[in-house]
C-alpha cells in the first residue's frame, strides 16, 4: 500500500499552545519554568528531593509578547503581525516574522509549545 503524500504545512499558519508552566515578574515579563527531569521515575523519586525541580527561562519584551499570545486561538503569523504592530517602526516586518518563526520553532523544539493545525478544533 502507498502512503498518501502530505502536504507540507506551513509555520505561519499554526496555532502555539503552551505546556509549561510559567510566572510574570512585576516587570510584565515571563520567567518559563522548564521542568530538569520528565522521564516518569524521575519524576517520582528525584524531582521530590530537588529545592528546585524546574529551570527558569526569563524571557524578554518580545519573548514575552509571543508568550502570551501562544494560546492555541492565534496563528504564528498573526502573532509576527501583532508584534510588528507593537514595536511600530522599529523593525521590518520580514525580519520581525522571521524572528517569531525560529523563536516558535524553539520553544516547540524544547516542548514548551505544541503547534496545533488550523482546522485542529481544540
Amino acid at each position: 500500500m502507498a502512503r498518501e503524500a502530505q502536504a507540507p504545512v506551513n509555520l505561519f499558519e499554526l496555532r502555539p499552545r503552551r505546556r509549561a508552566r510559567f510566572a510574570r515578574g512585576i516587570d510584565g515579563l515571563v520567567t518559563v519554568l522548564v521542568p530538569k527531569f520528565t522521564g516518569r521515575l524521575a519524576v517520582r523519586w528525584l524531582v521530590p528531593l530537588m529545592a528546585r525541580p524546574d529551570v527558569s527561562v526569563r524571557l524578554d519584551r518580545e519573548g514575552s509578547f509571543v508568550w502570551d499570545r501562544c494560546d492555541g486561538a492565534t496563528t504564528v503569523e498573526a502573532i509576527a503581525a501583532a508584534l510588528h504592530a507593537d514595536l511600530g517602526a522599529a523593525g521590518d516586518e520580514a525580519a520581525v516574522a522571521e524572528r517569531v518563526g525560529r523563536f516558535v520553532e524553539k520553544l516547540a523544539h524544547a516542548s514548551l509549545v505544541t503547534l496545533d493545525l488550523p482546522g485542529d478544533g481544540r
